[in-house]
């Protein structure tokens, strides 16, 4: 028997019984396959848990209808992510896709991310960069690693950027702190301006705290993005 409870229809339809009935023999052949897997094996032999079920959430009834982000801001914008829920909404509002694949990992892997974005500047207006990494050791709790991958970014990816010219921001979509190994609801720190490769700048959340740009919502980002100078004025 399944160890997750069924998915239950919450209204007497045809369509939201299909709904469930998908729902729950989606979660019973992954557990049937999972069970089988050659990778599980390897892990229990290890003394580690085995990866036995999948959970979905957040499923819904179709795309939404949403402007194309060109059109609302009449520029060009790229995106670069190794995230499929990013690249997704990404796609959704119509951003071009700057393909990156890389074998490489840690410091190298962000260098070979910076190569790719230098060359695009020309061709993008705006470039949408997501990194993953600091989110991982937050879930784990790990906050040295934390710092290391932080740092490996600030080295490999930041360094690397030529950044005359170019006006750049650096946040954040959410705080995972290693204290909660969860996200939170807490503010995220936000840097925009323009800077010039050698300058050296300090960036965290007790500086950016008392900032000139104060505390805004997320959907105002991109406006402040493109009218960071007449903000700064």
């Amino acid at each position: 028997a399944s160890p997750i409870p069924k998915a239950k229809p919450l209204k007497n339809t045809k369509e939201a019984e299909f709904t469930a009935e998908i729902v729950n023999e989606f979660v019973d052949k992954a557990i049937e396959v999972l069970s089988k897997s050659n990778v599980n094996k390897k892990r229990i032999a290890e003394g580690k848990q085995a990866a036995n079920a999948i959970l979905l959430r957040d499923a819904s009834l179709g795309l939404p209808d949403v402007e194309p982000i060109e059109k609302k801001f009449g520029i060009r914008f790229c995106f670069v992510t190794e995230m499929p829920v990013e690249r997704g909404i990404a796609k959704l509002l119509k951003m071009r896709e700057i393909k990156f694949e890389s074998a490489k990992k840690g410091i190298e892997r962000y260098k070979e991310l910076a190569k790719i974005v230098n060359k695009n500047t020309r061709d993008c207006d705006f470039v949408y960069v997501h990194i993953k990494g600091p989110d991982e050791p937050g879930h784990a709790g790990d906050p040295k690693k934390k710092r290391d991958i932080l740092k490996a970014i600030d080295d490999g990816f930041f360094s690397k950027l030529k950044l005359d010219d170019i006006r750049i921001c650096v946040t954040c979509d959410h705080a995972t702190p290693c204290v909660l190994k969860a996200h939170s609801s807490d503010p995220v720190p936000v840097i925009i301006g323009k800077v010039r490769n050698g300058d050296n700048l300090l960036f965290d959340e007790n500086i950016d705290s008392n900032g000139s740009l104060g505390i805004f919502n997320g959907n105002e980002l991109i406006s402040k993005i493109l009218h960071a100078d007449e903000a700064i004025k």
